[in-house]
């Protein structure tokens, strides 16, 4: 920080070609009641956050703002009526925005301490991917020791961190991606086998050969037909969004002669409709990375002036696993 009361901080701003990314010093914020201030150490990135800045968000922030909206860092102060926390505390969680700074203000209730052991980047790599993933998974699929788990998009950040999951929960896992490089990722993370999206969009494999009992899809489009195609008599589909750009057509047909389900998972939702759920993922999520069966994987590390850079590699699908931003340095993470 240039001064004790300014801070370092990414700003979405609007230019003349349209939104950007810049880097700005603003004041530090200041803590309010039923809150804390936390010296952000890293900060995850997301595809959330590439189409908050694209306007395509269902959450559109008025300009200009700090993005991000998962950390990792120290408790510095405490708010009014904030119980459970106290400055020095290592904690990890989501506050929507503001995490692209050396400091931000977030919400105790979203907020949990790290493992012990836990890097800041993989913490922050962690918040939403991971309970993401358990969620659709465990809760909305229900997914049963025996069964097999189906992963597309299965190199990113909830893909991975489904891979994970559906190992620890006992099912067989087969994971769709599509390169090389993704495909060892998935490989990596404990997928039982490995398949190319042009395996399932092709004709490589018959038509009838039924794959899976619970689907996970971030992808939408066309490639949701494809997958209803494969799947098993009373599966289930949870659809996370649309990385293809397109929101998928169901065919009703395909669901009604299999007794398919489609479900929906909004993550976010949780934390304010089922807070038990919420707070239960976390606790079962913390215990696996404590016996080391859940690990974030970490794509690139960036500083704060490179936040820009961090959601291009997103719209890219350079990014195997998660993007962090480290708003301190490479030193932060190390502490």
């Amino acid at each position: 920080m240039t001064a004790s009361n300014r801070m370092n901080a990414a700003r979405v701003i609007e230019t003349p070609l349209g939104r950007d990314i810049r880097t700005r010093s603003i004041g530090v914020p200041e803590v309010v009641p039923h809150a804390m201030k936390v010296q952000v150490m890293a900060a995850g990135c997301g595809f959330q956050d590439l189409a908050m800045l694209r306007g395509e968000y269902h959450v559109d922030p008025p300009l200009p703002y700090t993005p991000l909206g998962e950390f990792s860092g120290v408790v510095t102060e405490i708010g009014d009526g904030v119980e459970g926390f106290r400055p020095g505390d290592r904690v990890f969680g989501v506050c929507g925005l503001n995490c692209a700074a050396e400091y931000a203000v977030v919400p105790p209730g979203f907020s949990y301490r790290m493992s012990d052991g836990m890097p800041f980047d993989e913490a922050a790599a962690f918040c939403i991917a991971y309970p993401t993933a358990y969620a659709a998974v465990a809760i909305r699929a229900r997914l049963e020791a025996g069964e097999t788990l189906l992963v597309a998009g299965a190199a990113g950040g909830v893909g991975l961190a489904a891979i994970q999951i559906g190992k620890a929960l006992g099912a067989r896992v087969l994971a769709v991606a599509s390169s090389a490089e993704k495909q060892m990722a998935a490989k990596e993370a404990g997928a039982d086998e490995v398949l190319g999206a042009e395996e399932l969009e092709g004709d490589e494999r018959p038509p009838a050969e039924a794959l899976a009992d619970v689907v996970l899809d971030p992808v939408g489009g066309t490639f949701t037909d494809c997958l209803l195609k494969r799947v098993r008599w009373g599966a289930r589909l949870v659809t996370l969004g649309f990385a293809s750009g397109t929101i998928p057509q169901v065919s009703l047909n395909r669901l009604l002669l299999k007794n398919v389900s489609v479900v929906g998972l909004n993550w976010a939702s949780y934390g304010i409709r089922q807070q038990p759920e919420y707070h239960e993922a976390f606790e079962w999520l913390l215990d696996g990375y404590g016996r080391g069966a859940l690990r974030p994987r970490i794509f690139r590390r960036y500083g704060i002036a490179q936040v820009g850079q961090a959601l291009a590699d997103i719209r890219e699908r350079r990014v195997i696993g998660k993007n962090v931003v480290l708003p301190q340095g490479l030193s932060g993470v190390l502490a």
